[in-house]
């Protein structure tokens, strides 16, 4: 009865696709060679690009992390600023590649430096990325340690001693270069938040009060500017030092906005709809509005007080404030109703206006000598970093 069945869907099948339209032209076909170059070069590209995505982001959140690290009380943690990798777990870096994939373009026997953030430890030190590790503080790592494993070690190492001892290989060496070299990695103490590229195309950034996430859609929109996308993730650090997930979360449920946010959403999309059948379509969409109205009070207030931390953060991480303004005008750009509709964030005049002021209060402090500190905001514990030292000696 079952071979029955399987005859009689495979028949049907068969009908459906002869029943199918067919081409009009006759498009050329690449030969399987020619294919296999194709696809070898298109992900070799795509892993480089990725890659580079990451490093830029990760490398623009580093000085905001280790020099706002007071602001973050007992939130810290030692790290060497680097990412390992394997072949199966390079795909967290570019996502959508294969291990499969990922083994012919990263032909790795073991845990390696994938990335290498710029200005920290690991490339003070001379580590380069594709290193292979072979020992972390004299312990020998397996060629077949997944990168959880090494990951874990390097954690440790960084946490336990004053420097982590890393023998690392590596391949295309310098000439008078030993290839097998141990290099010595003293951490830094940084805001211990977690920062990586998302996976949507939106012009878009977020935080759960343990990860820093930026689209890609805004990677690639600020692609030319530095300054504002640093804004952007100090912006998304300074919701994450002052709990704003976590205060979001308890306003909601003590307001019931968690009850009355579905409510919201479901009478604001049946009104969408009925203006759409009329005609008259509205310029935002009420079951959002309504819905981020409902479930997250006071949440525009904390982006403006995000909003205003995020300027000091990159202050006092020696980072440039020039233009950075020009962030509110990609956002009207892209989205022009937010010059007007306020409802999550204020609209994008006010967040203008209130960077220029707070830019001119900051040049007011630097200019008096102060201390850049946000009115009401005091360091949960020493600095541990000095910008000033850092900004005469870069080393």
């Amino acid at each position: 009865m079952t071979a029955l069945r399987s005859l009689s869907v495979a028949v049907a099948a068969s009908a459906a696709a002869a029943a199918c339209a067919g081409l009009s032209t006759a498009p050329p076909e690449p030969d399987t060679e020619a294919l296999r170059q194709e696809i070898a070069a298109l992900q070799s590209g795509a892993l480089a690009f990725q890659l580079e995505r990451q490093r830029r982001v990760r490398s623009l959140a580093w000085p905001l992390l280790e020099r706002n690290a007071d602001l973050c009380g007992k939130r810290t943690r030692k790290a060497l600023g680097l990412v390992v990798a394997t072949n199966a777990s390079a795909s967290s870096l570019a996502p959508g590649l294969r291990e499969r994939d990922l083994k012919a373009r990263t032909p790795k026997d073991g845990p390696y430096v994938a990335l290498i953030v710029e200005g920290g430890p690991a490339q003070k030190a001379g580590l380069q990325e594709g290193d292979r590790i072979l020992t972390i503080d004299g312990r020998a790592l397996k060629a077949d340690a997944s990168a959880r494993v090494a990951a874990k070690r390097l954690k440790r190492a960084a946490t336990d001693g004053e420097t982590a001892i890393l023998t690392i290989r590596r391949e295309d060496d310098q000439p008078g270069w030993p290839a097998v070299r141990q290099i010595e990695v003293p951490p830094a103490e940084v805001c211990r938040f977690a920062v990586s590229v998302g996976r949507s195309s939106q012009i878009n950034a977020y935080t759960d009060g343990r990860r820093l996430v930026i689209l890609p859609g805004l990677e690639r929109a600020l692609a030319e500017d530095d300054n504002a996308l640093s804004l952007v993730i100090a912006h998304e650090l300074a919701h994450a030092i002052l709990s704003h997930p976590r205060k979001m979360t308890r306003n909601a449920v003590v307001s019931g906005g968690v009850l009355l946010g579905p409510i919201a959403s479901l009478g604001g999309g049946v009104a969408d709809m009925g203006l759409a059948l009329s005609g008259r379509k509205p310029p935002i969409s009420l079951r959002r509005s309504g819905a981020a109205l409902a479930t997250y009070p006071y949440g525009a207030d904390f982006e403006r007080e995000a909003d205003y931390v995020a300027a000091y953060l990159v202050a006092r991480a020696g980072g440039d404030l020039s233009n950075v303004e020009e962030l509110f005008t990609l956002f009207a750009h892209e989205s022009p109703a937010s010059t007007w509709h306020s409802v999550s964030h204020p609209t994008t005049p006010e967040r203008a206006a209130a960077l220029r002021l707070t830019l001119d209060e900051i040049a007011a402090k630097q200019a008096a000598g102060e201390e850049l500190w946000p009115e009401g905001l005091k360091p949960l514990r020493q600095p541990v970093f000095d910008v000033e030292a850092a900004r005469g000696n870069p080393e």
